[in-house]
């Protein structure tokens, strides 16, 4: 009988230590891509920044020596803005491109002179910023394959809650099964695995296995749906980033957001003042960013985001929800 015992014991201690290991694991392997995630955004804030000083460099080499590159009597400060305009195609920083061209130009760099190496002209003007446009377009491959890697891989785990949520909800709110399909056709991630979790739905509706979820359930899903927040947006991992963003700091990153998709004809002016009445913020913190927000409008230029400012953006815009 003891032996039987302790035969059991032995089973059930190795199958406790393969659980916590398979979720040891699991963590481990989460909290590693999350920080490769997050360094391939900061490595493209790095590419990018590379790039928009390589695009000066051309500009300004070009200003430099127009006589022989374009033959033409040119205007430096519209030759410079024209070329930022053009390198930048609506991606990059036009006023930062500007601002570099005009800091390289103060400096009388050594360019050797087209007319000397043709091959370093060249490079100049279309290698440098080619290969550094090259080098950032496969990082952020790089960062979004991995980002839809993990996100896919923590929506099969929650789909057979989420499913039962939209069963439960479809019924409760009398949303018709033709419906369902249209809910989920917008949804983040990967289209088919959305219409996997839209057939799923529409069978538990069909087969009247409809119900609520138990705690438990509810406990899985909020932990899924936690780690794909993460994943969204990593600087909710920091604590160090999270306490950086200050009631300043937040407004002006959110307050240069919203003059951007004003400027872009994507928000009015009063829709924005319409959501600002439903921010869970002080009066005194609303006027703040009203101030802040007409002082950019007024400026009438795009600010574009870094990976890191548009991650703080989003930790910010969650605060005022």
């Amino acid at each position: 009988m003891k032996k039987c015992f302790y035969a059991v014991f032995a089973a059930l201690v190795a199958i406790a230590l393969v659980i916590i290991g398979n979720r040891y694991m699991q963590n481990y392997e989460f909290n590693k891509n999350l920080q490769e995630l997050t360094a391939l955004g900061l490595q493209a804030d790095k590419q990018t920044e590379e790039l928009m000083k390589s695009v000066a460099q051309a500009s300004a080499y070009q200003i430099m020596y127009a006589d022989e590159l374009i033959e033409t009597k040119i205007d430096p400060d519209v030759f410079m803005k024209n070329a930022a305009k053009e390198y930048s195609q609506g991606i990059l920083d036009e006023d930062k491109i500007v601002s570099y061209t005009q800091e390289i130009l103060k400096q009388h760099p050594l360019f050797t002179p087209p007319q000397a190496d043709s091959d370093y002209a060249q490079k100049m003007i279309v290698k440098g910023p080619q290969e550094k446009a090259v080098a950032l377009n496969e990082t952020l491959k790089k960062q979004k394959a991995l980002a839809d890697k993990m996100i896919y891989e923590l929506k099969e785990k929650e789909m057979p809650y989420d499913a039962l949520t939209w069963a439960y909800i479809a019924t409760t709110q009398n949303i018709p099964a033709d419906k369902i399909d249209s809910i989920f056709a917008n949804w983040i991630g990967d289209e088919k695995q959305n219409m996997r979790l839209a057939e799923r739905v529409k069978n538990y509706l069909k087969q009247g296995k409809v119900r609520p979820l138990t705690k438990k359930e509810e406990a899985f899903q909020r932990f899924y749906s936690d780690r794909m927040s993460l994943v969204i947006n990593p600087v909710l991992q920091d604590k160090k980033q999270i306490a950086a963003l200050t009631p300043e700091k937040c407004t002006d990153l959110i307050a240069e957001y919203f003059a951007n998709q004003i400027n872009e004809n994507n928000f009015s002016l009063e829709a924005i003042n319409n959501s600002l009445k439903e921010w869970n913020r002080d009066e005194n913190y609303k006027k703040m960013f009203n101030d802040k927000l007409q002082n950019d409008l007024k400026e009438k230029k795009l600010y574009h985001f870094t990976y890191l400012e548009f991650m703080q953006f989003n930790t910010c815009n969650a605060k005022n929800q």
